[in-house]
């Protein structure tokens, strides 16, 4: 792999959406806090 091949796989992977979860429990039930949407509204409050 060449070096313009590897900038180019590097700015590829730099696109991709990177959303992660994190499982809470509430009693009997599972909530899922969606942490990409979580730091998005934070910017947006500041």
């Amino acid at each position: 792999m060449n070096r313009y091949q590897y900038n180019t796989r590097l700015y590829q992977d730099s696109l991709e959406k990177q959303e992660h979860y994190k499982l809470y429990k509430k009693g009997k039930l599972w909530l899922v806090a969606g942490i990409s949407m979580f730091t998005t509204g934070l910017s947006y409050t500041m």
